[in-house]
């Protein structure tokens, strides 16, 4: 690993959103969906259905999501996009509960997919913007491998502390629905804090903007000569 890579501020930053985006994702899908076959007894495919508003919104904001970090720069809508994700995963929290209806989830997951189109294509893009060449294959290694990382790190770390607190949930003598859904509160923790710190790294990317073409320069009027004369007289004046 060339790490010439983190000589680039936007790049090092990247990195780190990418750990910690990736350890979101995994802290709101694993337990959101153990909750709804759990506790709301869904099948597999209906919990499926309950969680794809959230990748068919994403991947139909992605594409201009990275047209406009083109235009604009990533920065802010690095910023937006986290902390629509960071919204939806808190709406997604309070909405759930021992019997909800699976029809009250579709708002928070249609803005958490909002959130994750407007941050998938823009943090590559500023990841990879000042890259050389030569270590461009090295610098997405790098960006794939830090995503695996952060992937495996949020499942251990919701994991283990989803299964503490639901043993000490159940240990006080609650239902196991009542004791899922406070254990689904406060696991939830977790990756909405992840995200708020991806927010605040957001604050030292350096932003730019896609310039525009320059406009070409206006071509020199010429007037019309003689060879081994003076100008062309002007109309209605004799040349004698």
């Amino acid at each position: 690993m060339p790490f010439a890579l983190f000589g680039d501020r936007n790049f090092t930053v990247m990195t780190a959103l990418v750990a910690l985006v990736s350890m979101a994702m995994i802290g709101l899908v694993l337990p959101f969906n153990l909750y709804l076959q759990s506790v709301l007894h869904m099948s597999a495919l209906r919990a499926g259905l309950v969680l794809a508003p959230s990748s068919l919104v994403s991947m139909a904001v992605g594409p201009f999501a990275g047209r406009l970090s083109d235009r604009i720069g990533g920065k802010y809508l690095l910023m937006a996009g986290l902390s629509l994700y960071a919204a939806g995963m808190v709406a997604i929290v309070l909405v759930a509960g021992p019997a909800t209806p699976w029809y009250l989830f579709v708002p928070a997951t249609v803005v958490t997919g909002l959130g994750v189109g407007c941050v998938v294509a823009p943090m590559s893009t500023e990841a990879m913007r000042n890259v050389e060449p030569p270590l461009a294959g090295a610098a997405s290694g790098v960006n794939n491998t830090i995503r695996q990382i952060g992937s495996v790190i949020g499942a251990a770390s919701v994991g283990a502390l989803l299964q503490g607190r639901l043993a000490e949930e159940l240990g006080a003598g609650k239902a196991y629905a009542d004791a899922f859904v406070a254990t689904l509160h406060v696991t939830a923790a977790l990756p909405i804090g992840a995200l708020g710190i991806a927010v605040l790294l957001c604050l030292l990317v350096r932003n730019h903007t896609k310039k525009p073409a320059p406009e070409p320069e206006p071509e020199p009027v010429r007037t019309a000569t003689t060879p081994g004369a003076g100008a062309t007289p002007a109309v209605g004046t004799s040349a004698a």
